[in-house]
């Protein structure tokens, strides 16, 4: 998951390969932020069907007291970050959201 947006560059890389990306920044001289220990959800746009709008996702997980380490989202997906350790809780907060949005277009 790679995204632009006014603050920089985000993206997620496995834990295995940190140690390489920190070497590479120290040689480019630049700033990092690294959250380990994340889990990535991806929600995809069903074949005849729309996803939750951002705005209800958000909602859910937020009701869920569950923080977002990063979203990404485009008309056929919604890919969400999160610590490991908030994974089971916005699972269940996005199955609720899915579960309470109708499908159909």
């Amino acid at each position: 998951m790679i995204a632009f947006h006014h603050d920089g560059c985000s993206f997620a890389i496995e834990d295995c390969d940190v140690l390489r990306l920190k070497a590479a920044i120290a040689r480019l001289n630049v700033a990092i932020r690294i959250h380990e220990a994340c889990t990535l959800v991806r929600l995809l746009r069903p074949r005849a069907g729309r996803l939750p709008d951002v705005a209800r996702i958000m909602s859910s997980i937020v009701a869920a007291q569950v923080a977002v380490v990063h979203l990404a989202a485009d008309r056929d997906a919604v890919s969400i970050l999160f610590d490991a350790r908030d994974a089971a809780r916005a699972a269940r907060a996005l199955q609720h959201c899915a579960a309470s949005e109708p499908l159909a277009s």
